[in-house]
């Protein structure tokens, strides 16, 4: 027989703070940016050459992988038009791109596998700010994850341009 104390025994071990996907505090999609104000409307002209940046990226972290990167562009200059001279359409979804695969490869968007059961994603629009000043007015990018969870889980940001 086994006399060990109640606290010795197996399951019975001290987890004062618990951190991890399994903790409700933890959040299970997180966006951060160290090139892009994702708070506020950032200028689209600081992107210009010889402007004051040089990347346009958000980390987008979801804790259980990602099922859906949806992307829709609602934009004053970006009309439909014009983002399908450039191989895309107002709104895509970037795990699942269908016939847009070439412009969202092209402008270098992660897609399909790089998306897929993913727990990060760089999402790099360095190459797509540019053309903000080019069609100038009010460019917003609104991002949606869904991630794998059952039942999922979604967060969305809106980010926000004006050249």
């Amino acid at each position: 027989e086994d006399n060990t104390g109640d606290s010795d025994r197996p399951g019975n071990e001290d987890f004062d703070d618990p951190v991890g996907p399994d903790d409700p505090d933890t959040p299970k999609i997180s966006f951060t940016s160290s090139t892009l104000d994702l708070e506020n409307v950032n200028n689209a002209h600081d992107w210009e050459e010889g402007g004051t940046k040089s990347e346009a990226k958000v980390t987008i972290n979801a804790v259980n992988g990602m099922a859906h990167l949806y992307v829709e562009i609602i934009s004053d200059g970006l009309t439909a038009d014009v983002l399908e001279s450039v191989g895309l359409s107002s709104s895509f979804d970037l795990a699942y791109p269908g016939n847009l695969e070439e412009g969202v490869a092209g402008l270098g968007f992660p897609y399909g596998s790089g998306v897929i059961g993913n727990t990060q994603v760089e999402f790099d629009i360095t190459q797509f700010v540019p053309l903000l000043n080019i069609y100038p007015g009010t460019s917003n990018f609104k991002i949606t994850v869904v991630d794998q969870a059952s039942p999922a889980n979604t967060k969305e940001l809106l980010l926000k341009f004006k050249s």
